[in-house]
């Protein structure tokens, strides 16, 4: 049977395991004289991925996807009980079989990649590992997210599922970025208290990441394997090893804050610790290496004041944030304890038509607390992080190559012209010394192992705003960032860019609205553009239609072989030459995709997507991550009942 015949069988199957699987609403009613509700959520959906045309043969190509996620809430009088299940099921993934069959013409080094992968993508979930305690028995017998809450104005418990985040997250910041699909929580206990004016908060608990990865495939669970059938050097137990592959960490925290006035004060601590190797007894307890933050223990203690406005007479807005960090190895480990420091302030003020803003950072080792996993299997999971260094940047920012050892500040100007128009320009200069960097006693820099390498950022950027009181609009915006090494004052990157929005009531519930972004860009040596549009045909908020185009020049990201054009249902759509100046080789990629969405009264909601999306680095506030190209269909059911 041929690969797509399998594809098509598998997708129609999962269709109908879709119709049947849905679920069926309760009415509200009352107990013990008080009303209850229950909103029982589901989102459905259901994706084929056909040739995305990069050099990772039938890794990531010619299989379907149905993912599923299960939404119960219960809530009655301060109670509140809530439950999430995460199903996967695939069709015609690939199989580490099929690259270590010769028939198939695959390289050695396609091989070693899906030998490496394919253990961890494309895994059936119905619930999920606990990961407890790692061991080659590990049942999934776990919803994805699960919490009770009790919530009083004074007093808040939940046991189980929770976000948390104190001040702007240097010592804990554990949430959800939609965007970027990182959800995680943290599984334990947070009680809230509330004493006059001061608010007391507590969490502990472990990390409890969303074990499936939407992008890829790609599935937090350890997955041993067998000697026979392992490439592994050494084995144990009938284990090749290593087979622990990521473990959830312990963390325990507590912020106070109180009020004087209008003026918010907080102090708040926190220790994330990594629990150790438990696979090789012969081997170290520190699982990873390859980041400053896989230790023992990572301890985190701030402060931060808050002042929404200092007085009448002097309308300013301040909020300034410090926090040091410790870092302390494992007993057996040759490492030893660092520190890390970070000062944060953000100030605006306005005087009639003019608002100055203002923010400023200086980091010194002040490391992103990251999941304790295996990059080069959880690529995927690289935005899952306990803390977040903030960014002084635009929220997208993708070129902020290191934020834990920098000094600088952004200033911005807002000029409210009428009150439809608005200008605004922001200027930012920024000194940024990489992983390379260390705190002294000083409060200076120290280079660690002669790796220090100063570099110079200077980001500019301007635009308008316009507003219509009828809902048409229109935002602009353009600039240039430039960033030069200090020790020669080359160029290690450079862009300029545009974007713009807009929307335009074409008359009643209609309109058209277009998104733009457009860039240069030249990092390390390496110059390309890239950029997208997308035009969208609305019908108020029950339905639109999407047309979209994005395209790139980066060699490392497009098709390597002008010749080929991918899976037969794609090819209409691959209308662009890839060779544009005719030397044979692949110079730049278009990618072409139709979407929509239909509203079906208040409780409905279909999307889909059929085309291709660029590869790309997305980022939310300074946490990133990459997504592969994607070619194929994407559709979404979401039903509330």
């Amino acid at each position: 049977m041929s690969q797509s015949r399998r594809i098509g069988i598998g997708a129609v199957g999962l269709l109908l395991v879709l119709s049947h699987g849905a679920a069926r609403a309760k009415d509200i009613g009352k107990l013990d004289g008080s009303p209850y509700r229950l909103d029982v959520t589901e989102t459905a959906l259901l994706n084929w991925h056909g040739d995305n045309l990069n050099a990772t043969r039938r890794l990531d190509d010619n299989y379907a996807e149905w993912i599923n996620r299960f939404n119960v809430l219960w809530a009655w009088k301060a109670w509140q009980v809530g439950l999430r299940i995460d199903s996967v099921k695939y069709a015609g993934a690939p199989r580490l079989a099929e690259f270590r069959d010769p028939a198939n013409g695959y390289s050695a080094d396609d091989r070693a990649l899906a030998e490496q992968q394919l253990p961890h993508r494309y895994r059936d979930t119905l619930l999920v590992q606990g990961n407890l305690r790692p061991s080659t028995r590990d049942p999934s017998i776990w919803p994805s997210k699960v919490w009770v809450s009790y919530i009083k104005p004074k007093f808040e418990l939940t046991l189980g599922d929770a976000y948390v985040a104190f001040g702007r997250g240097f010592v804990l910041n554990i949430r959800k970025f939609d965007e970027i699909g990182a959800d995680t929580t943290l599984q334990g206990a947070k009680v809230v208290g509330r004493v006059g004016k001061v608010t007391l908060t507590g969490v502990v608990g472990l990390s409890n990441p969303t074990r499936v990865d939407d992008a890829t495939g790609t599935k937090l669970a350890d997955a041993p394997i067998r000697c026979e059938e392992s490439t592994a050097a050494t084995c144990r137990d009938g284990w090749g090893l290593p087979w622990q592959t990521w473990s959830r960490d312990f963390i325990a925290g507590a912020r106070a804050e109180t009020k004087i006035g209008t003026t918010t004060v907080g102090v708040h601590a926190a220790d994330i610790h990594r629990r150790a190797r438990v696979d090789d007894p012969t081997a170290g307890k520190q699982l990873f290496t390859n980041d400053p933050t896989f230790v023992r223990d990572v301890l985190g203690v701030g402060a931060n004041l808050s002042a929404p406005r200092i007085s009448e007479a002097f309308p300013l807005n301040l909020y300034s944030e410090i926090a040091v960090q410790r870092r302390v190895p494992f007993e057996d480990s040759p490492d030893k304890v660092s520190n890390g420091y970070a000062a944060y302030a953000a100030a605006s003020y306005t005087a009639g038509i003019v608002t100055t803003s203002f923010e400023g950072k200086h980091y010194r080792h002040y490391n992103p607390v990251r999941l304790n996993a295996d990059r080069s299997k959880y690529g995927a999971f690289s935005a899952v992080q306990y803390t977040a260094n903030p960014t002084v940047e635009l929220i997208t920012q993708d070129s902020l190559f290191d934020n834990s050892c920098t000094t600088g500040g952004r200033g911005r100007v807002d000029v409210k012209v009428t009150k439809a128009y608005t200008l605004f320009a922001s200027a930012g200069q920024f000194a940024n010394w990489g992983l390379g960097c260390g705190a002294d006693p000083t409060l200076g820099i120290t280079a660690k192992g002669g790796l220090l390498d100063r570099h110079d950022i200077t980001d500019l950027y301007t635009g308008f705003d316009l507003r219509a009181e009828h809902g048409s609009y229109l935002t602009v915006m353009f600039g240039t960032r430039r960033e030069t090494k200090d020790v020669n004052g080359d160029t290690y990157y450079r862009e300029g860019w545009l974007q713009a929005n807009g929307s335009q009531v074409i008359t009643g519930p209609y309109s058209v609205e277009v998104d733009m972004w457009h860039r240069d860009r030249f990092q390390n040596g390496e110059a390309w553009r890239e950029g997208q549009t997308y035009l969208s045909l609305k019908y108020a908020s029950r339905g639109a239609v999407v047309f979209g185009h994005e395209y790139s020049t980066r060699g490392s990201q497009i098709n390597p072989n002008p010749e080929n054009r991918g899976h037969d249902l794609l090819r209409p759509l691959r209308i662009f030459p890839f060779d544009t100046n005719g030397d044979g080789k692949s110079d730049v990629q278009h990618f072409l995709n139709v979407g929509g969405q239909i509203k079906f009264g208040d409780d409905v909601i279909v999307r889909f997507l059929f085309g291709e999306q660029r590869a790309a680095l997305k980022c939310v506030s300074g946490v990133c991550r990459f997504f592969p190209a994607f070619a194929g269909l994407r559709s979404e059911l979401i039903i509330r009942y």
